[in-house]
């Protein structure tokens, strides 16, 4: 009985080591599978987008949203965001569809849809399939070894699914380690060649307050686009390539040529005002009803592309001497706002070289520096000659320290009648 009870306790001391053993061995790995994220991978055509939280797809009941983001992540898809009414707009070829965040519906030029998107964390959640069955594009949900991957396909997109996780997953797997173990940001006090300023004295001597340089902020503005030669995508790629958004005054019977222009300003953030719709001065101002006719077809136009309306306008040739007392009351009263210019580098007149440009330009800009005066609002046009010159003059704005702003309707508007009276 009592080597019974010792084979009993010393079984049950070795099963207890052996539990031990197993969950010290265990544990860890039940651990990290806790600890492993939960991710949802986006690919566009071929290109795996990088993982970060808030710019996954998520789902609601069953349908799958996805940030938007990923439909303007390569897709010829653009977007704009407006807060009063709070509305997100995608622009696509032939097409735009807005997004009435309040009022949780949808539109375009024609109709209204039921297809509405999520707000959350400050990400546009917008659903996928409705999307994609709107711009034409495919989709598929598939599997990887570290979560699901939605790959949104473009219609050039030739390589199939299968072939497509072969050829990604190495990506697919640095793009998980990359979010799964972010690095360790730096203390600054230990960031190499960095000295840290030293506390300041308890009885800091004064010094001299320096002469502050005016700050020199620009309205880059284009006008009589969008044109069907291609200037006006130039003008686009160069500030795409900047970082800079300009205003661009369109002329009505141009909108009705090359409507992805339109979408592709409104969806990148530059602003759009009207610039009339023949650009007639004898029918422009000829009488308030011509004038309000004219800006309202040009609206209807722009609507028609983009899905917005505007209440910028820059007049045709400028406000004066043409936009009498009565037609500024007109405007005024049907809420319009006008903006003329104040540098002006004639690249519309004669034959400018891009050395001109440039030079007029510059000149007028120093000029206006050493005056002392506001904010140069620059004319330009679309054309070829000014897209040539456009790489120089930003350079240029850029090394001197130019702020880009783009013209919205709550600033006072700067005009000639400002000046001229």
């Amino acid at each position: 009985m009592y080597i019974r009870r010792r084979l009993i306790r010393g079984l049950a001391a070795l099963l207890c080591v052996a539990l031990l053993f197993a969950g010290g061995a265990l544990a860890p790995a039940r651990l990290r599978a806790a600890a492993e994220p939960t991710v949802y991978f986006i690919a566009v055509g071929y290109t795996v987008l990088p993982l970060a939280d808030g710019a996954m797809p998520i789902t609601s009941g069953v349908t799958l949203y996805a940030p938007h983001r990923a439909f303007t992540s390569g897709t010829g898809i653009f977007s704009s965001i407006m807060y009063q009414p709070h509305y997100l707009s995608l622009f696509g070829p032939n097409r735009s569809l807005t997004f009435d965040i309040e009022r949780n519906v949808s539109f375009d030029q024609d109709r209204m849809y039921s297809d509405t998107l999520i707000y959350q964390g400050g990400t546009y959640y917008v659903p996928v399939d409705a999307v994609c069955q709107y711009f034409g594009l495919t989709y598929a949900v598939l599997d990887t070894a570290y979560g699901k991957l939605l790959r949104i396909r473009l219609p050039s997109t030739a390589q199939d699914d299968a072939t497509f996780l072969n050829a990604a997953a190495d990506t697919i797997e640095r793009r998980y380690r990359e979010y799964a173990n972010p690095p360790t940001p730096t203390p600054p006090s230990s960031l190499p060649g960095v000295v840290l300023p030293a506390a300041p004295s308890a009885s800091p001597s004064p010094t001299p307050t320096p002469t502050q340089p005016p700050q020199l902020v620009a309205y880059l503005t284009f006008d009589d686009g969008p044109k069907k030669d291609g200037s006006t995508e130039r003008i686009l790629d160069t500030l795409d390539a900047y970082g800079v958004r300009a205003t661009f005054f369109l002329l009505g019977t141009n909108m009705r040529l090359n409507e992805d222009s339109i979408r592709r300003m409104a969806g990148t953030g530059h602003a759009i005002g009207l610039h009339g719709y023949t650009h007639k001065a004898d029918v422009f101002y000829a009488s308030p009803e011509a004038m309000l006719d004219e800006l309202t077809r040009t609206n209807d136009a722009l609507y028609e592309a983009a899905t917005i309306r505007t209440r910028l306008v820059r007049t045709p040739y400028g406000s004066w001497p043409y936009l009498t007392p009565e037609l500024r009351e007109v405007m005024s009263d049907n809420g319009y706002r006008f903006w003329d210019w104040n540098v002006d580098p004639k690249d519309s007149e004669g034959k400018p070289t891009k050395e001109s440009i440039y030079a007029s330009t510059v000149s007028q800009l120093e000029n206006r520096v050493q005056r002392r005066e506001g904010p140069s609002v620059i004319l330009l046009h679309d054309k070829h000659t000014t897209a040539d010159t456009l790489p120089a003059l930003l350079d240029y704005m850029v090394a001197q320290g130019y702020t880009f702003r783009v013209i919205t309707e709550n600033e006072l508007p700067s005009n000639f009648h400002q000046y001229v009276k």
